[in-house]
């Protein structure tokens, strides 16, 4: 019986239950919405990488093109040695910016991943390898005959035409690979810093024939910055770095191969032409002749760049340079590691053999750069979520509150009025029954008959307080100027039998003006002073008290009676439990009306004193 009772209850729902299924809808949509924005995420690195890819692919046939064209008296030699500097010094710039920060130099690149690769091949019609981004060195080296006319320094060789490799794979020296493995080395970045490498040389062994050298005396230096700073701002200055050098010494002994020391140039060299012939002249024509000292090398410096030999061999397993890969424009592979490769090709015309230049590189979706970007903004959506879905709860659970304690005030109220109810039908019935056998006397049948009668008027008057109750409850207030205190005296004017009955003086002082309904102040009115006259004892007094902004209602008692629930329908203090003219429901009424208006009901009790405070 007791299973099937709790069947039709209705289980009402708790601010747990509203939070776990607003979270669960949180989840779900954050769920999407990563889904999503992990897809629309890689479409836009994918979308940089192919920009960058094509945007290389341009600029290397434009390189082969003009290397052909500048360099066509020079031999196909040297014109291979020059694409494979082009390849190497233009394939290093290859990066990738998240979207929300493209005003910055924070990237994705090999120089702060080494993770993130890229390499570029040129092979020929059968797939051999003619050139690659491999590591070099590059130093433009002037010497005194490369200079046709020192006297017109505005018509001296292009750079490129004094341009000097040292390539290790065509040198094949151990001295050689030792020093560029040590560079590699170096240049890769830690968990906790980036490393740039450059060499200074004050000695060199040069080819002049093959326009080839190898390094002899120098330092290598190295520039190291904090990694996490280089994720996190968007700049990094050359100065805020920790500078280390490294002593280098090589000694080789190669046939074509000349031991020359590395000059100085100097910088500070000035023209101007001549305004009636509008010929070259030199300023400081004689300084300059007598302190300038061959070879030199442009800027000081000899440039270490492209990509380490063992990242090239790295790509080469990852994905041979077969004719298939070659037979495509494009193709993208993922690795199991989360790694994406993207490869494009174009073919190129080089000393009339047609090649195929080939761009690949590689970049890790999991990069640290990726990572703190996607779960930056999902975050950021899962709280923009959450915080209407947690609104949303405290105001449904706020609503539901409100319903719940409706639904039992009104239960309660049904239970206190059937109990109430109760004990005046009881003596209706038994009065009746009395009544009903016929053994009275005249004077006894006319007792029953007006206790019977005064029980219905009891019982009449409960129902009908109880609907004026139920009845303010979805009532709106229609507000008034109103003047409390000839409303009370005009009240007590009524109770004056009364009052005089039980010896009690009753006085109202103050005066006010107020904004109420009128009906609603006179249920507050009614239903305090009648509380008071009820409950002060014989010789007691009543004092009305009035100002702009408090109503008070003072009354004497007998005792102190707890007013923790006096403002409740049917409930009575301790006192005042004998007396069956009351039915609990004054104080209730005047709390609803007060409620009605916006005002608030205080009540108070002390051992001889009971106040009812009502503000406006």
């Amino acid at each position: 019986m007791r299973k099937r009772r709790n069947k039709f209850k209705q289980k009402r729902t708790t601010f747990r239950a509203l939070l776990i299924r607003a979270l669960a809808v949180v989840l779900v949509l954050t769920a999407g919405f990563a889904v999503g924005f992990q897809a629309w995420l890689k479409k836009n690195i994918d979308d940089q990488c192919w920009k960058w890819a094509k945007e290389r692919r341009d600029v290397f046939q434009r390189l082969i093109q003009d290397c052909k064209y500048e360099f066509a008296e020079d031999g196909p030699e040297r014109r291979m040695q020059i694409v494979r500097s082009e390849l190497a010094l233009h394939n290093e710039y290859f990066e990738v910016i998240m979207p929300d920060r493209e005003d910055s130099r924070q990237a994705i690149c090999p120089t702060v991943f080494p993770d993130c690769r890229c390499c570029a091949v040129l092979a020929d019609e059968k797939g051999n390898i003619a050139a690659t981004d491999r590591a070099l060195l590059w130093a433009i080296l002037s010497f005194q005959d490369d200079d046709p006319n020192i006297h017109d320094p505005a018509r001296t060789l292009p750079s490129t035409k004094r341009l000097y490799l040292c390539d290790p794979e065509q040198l094949k020296l151990p001295e050689v690979e030792q020093f560029f493995q040590q560079c590699a080395e170096l240049s890769v970045p830690t968990e906790d810093s980036m490393h740039y490498v450059y060499v200074e040389f004050t000695s060199l062994y040069v080819n002049r024939a093959e326009h080839s050298f190898i390094p002899h005396e120098g330092k290598l230096i190295v520039n190291s910055w904090d990694r996490s700073k280089l994720l996190y701002d968007d700049y990094y200055d050359t100065h805020d770095c920790e500078v280390t050098e490294y002593p280098v010494e090589l000694n080789v002994d190669l046939p074509g191969y000349e031991l020359m020391e590395l000059h100085a140039p100097i910088t500070d060299v000035w023209y101007e032409t001549d305004e009636e012939s509008g010929e070259v002249t030199l300023g400081e024509r004689e300084r300059y002749l007598s302190e300038v000292a061959y070879p030199y090398a442009q800027g000081g410096l000899v440039n270490y760049f492209g990509a380490p030999k063992a990242e090239l061999e790295e790509f080469e397993r990852i994905q041979s340079f077969s004719e298939d890969v070659f037979g495509r424009t494009w193709c993208y592979h993922r690795l199991e590691d989360g790694s994406a490769v993207y490869s494009i090709n174009s073919s190129v015309e080089l000393d009339g053999k047609t090649y195929t230049l080939h761009l690949r590189f590689m970049l890790n979706y999991k990069n640290e750069i990726v990572l703190r970007f996607y779960f930056k903004y999902l975050a950021l959506f899962a709280a923009a979520l959450t915080l209407p879905a947690l609104l949303w709860c405290l105001w449904r659970n706020y609503q539901n509150k409100l319903r719940y304690a409706m639904e039992d005030y009104q239960r309660s109220l049904t239970d206190k009025l059937a109990h109430d109810v109760k004990t005046p039908l009881m003596a209706i019935s038994g009065y009746t029954e009395n009544v009903l056998k016929g053994r009275l006397t005249e004077a006894e049948r006319e007792e029953y008959l007006n206790a019977i009668l005064d029980n219905v008027s009891y019982t009449e008057a409960l129902v009908s307080r109880t609907r004026q109750l139920n009845s303010m409850e979805g009532r709106g207030a229609k507000p008034e100027t109103l003047v409390p205190e000839k409303l009370a005296a005009e009240l007590i004017r009524k109770y004056e039998p009364l009052l005089a009955e039980k010896q009690i003086s009753c006085s109202v002082e103050g005066s006010a003006s107020v904004q109420a309904d009128p009906e609603a102040m006179e249920t507050i009115l009614e239903n305090l002073i009648s509380n008071a006259v009820r409950y002060t004892p014989n010789g007691g007094s009543i004092r009305i008290e009035m100002n702009p902004n408090l109503l008070t209602v003072i009354n004497t008692v007998e005792r102190k009676l707890d007013v923790k629930n006096l403002k409740e329908p049917f409930v009575r203090g301790d006192a005042a439990r004998s007396n069956v003219k009351g039915n609990g429901l004054g104080l209730a009424l005047a709390d609803q009306a007060a409620r009605l208006n916006g005002f608030k009901l205080n009540l108070s009790c002390t051992d001889s004193k009971f106040t009812a405070e009502l503000k406006f």
